[in-house]
């Protein structure tokens, strides 16, 4: 247990000139983009020199750029992470706002990833070169090629103008009592079911395109790295020993565990990433939408918020991968 905490110690350490890395270079690359914001904040061309200028001040976009990075850097670890000029709130507010769409549509995504995925992926390898092989690796191959906001609108064409069984766009209907600020979850709290449904029937098409393009990535890891456990010594002693099915299939899966769980964090990275394009299609008001919406506008304070955000949840599910790894096996704490 000393070298998990050890372990523990020493990786949240190592994360903390990541967390410097991202803020630098969101704030720089934000800040050179060829366009005057401070004049799209205040109107347009039809803005009066004064407010121009106010707002220059207000944003400190009035001194050198390092003055500006100090004073950003400052902020951000007070915990004030700027006012969006357009929304005129503070951004971490709008990110409370938004935030929960997006976290629920990406864990939705997840569930879906995880429990269709890995189970591809072991049958594929156990009906190695059979037409279940082969019909899953297909599979994989259009969930690895087909981009996302291209099955996105055919998603929409089949279930929502052609079979009407679904809706194509917004998030549904928020439950009388917000406790998490995601709807499906909310209205399994309240208990109330009809609402449940009409949440989730909202959600299953964004969740479903966001989970589809990393379903083949994760079937042809858990399938090779399947096959390379099949292949071992101590599989043939557990098939000689009678274990079958079940307990077979759960001594193959602990022991490929180790890459799944890799790409499976990155997966979910990108579905997170991958939301802002998802979120457009499917007008999902969730932190994508937004981050589009303050990219169109300019908004400094949003877009060095919603990116610095993603850099946090990519760093803290590395962290928990590398944490998975040291309890799975401990020869990784060394």
């Amino acid at each position: 247990m000393g070298d998990i905490k050890r372990y523990i110690v020493r990786r949240t350490l190592s994360f903390l000139p990541t967390i410097l890395g991202v803020l630098v270079l969101t704030f720089v690359i934000s800040h050179i983009i060829p366009a005057d914001p401070v004049r799209v904040w205040a109107g347009g061309y039809k803005a009066r020199p004064e407010i121009i200028e106010e707002i220059r001040r207000r944003y400190h976009l009035d001194k050198p750029l390092y003055e500006q990075l100090i004073l950003y850097l400052n902020d951000v670890f007070s915990g004030n992470w700027g006012v969006s000029p357009m929304s005129k709130r503070p951004v971490l507010v709008d990110i409370a706002e938004y935030f929960p769409a997006t976290l629920e549509l990406s864990i939705v995504s997840g569930l879906l990833l995880t429990i269709i995925g890995i189970p591809m992926g072991l049958i594929a390898a156990l009906k190695k070169d059979s037409f279940i092989d082969h019909a899953i690796r297909v599979v994989a191959l259009i969930g690895t090629s087909a981009p996302a906001f291209w099955l996105a609108i055919v998603l929409q064409w089949i279930f929502y103008y052609y079979l009407g069984l679904l809706p194509a766009t917004s998030r549904g209907t928020p439950p009388s009592i917000r406790y998490t600020g995601m709807y499906v979850l909310d209205s399994i709290l309240t208990g109330d079911v009809e609402l449940f449904i009409e949440n989730l029937k909202h959600i299953l098409l964004p969740s479903v395109t966001l989970a589809f393009t990393g379903l083949g990535i994760i079937a042809r890891v858990v399938r090779n790295t399947a096959l390379d456990v099949v292949s071992s010594e101590f599989i043939d002693f557990a098939k000689a020993r009678g274990l079958q099915g079940l307990q077979l299939y759960r001594h193959i899966l602990k022991n490929s565990l180790i890459p799944v769980i890799t790409v499976l964090a990155l997966e979910i990275g990108y579905i997170l990433s991958g939301a802002i394009v998802i979120e457009t299609v499917f007008s999902w008001p969730g932190i994508g939408l937004y981050a589009v919406n303050a990219i169109n506008s300019l908004d400094y304070p949003a877009i060095m918020g919603v990116t610095l955000l993603i850099g946090l949840i990519f760093i803290f599910i590395n962290f928990i991968t590398d944490i998975a790894y040291a309890v799975i096996d401990p020869r990784v704490r060394l």
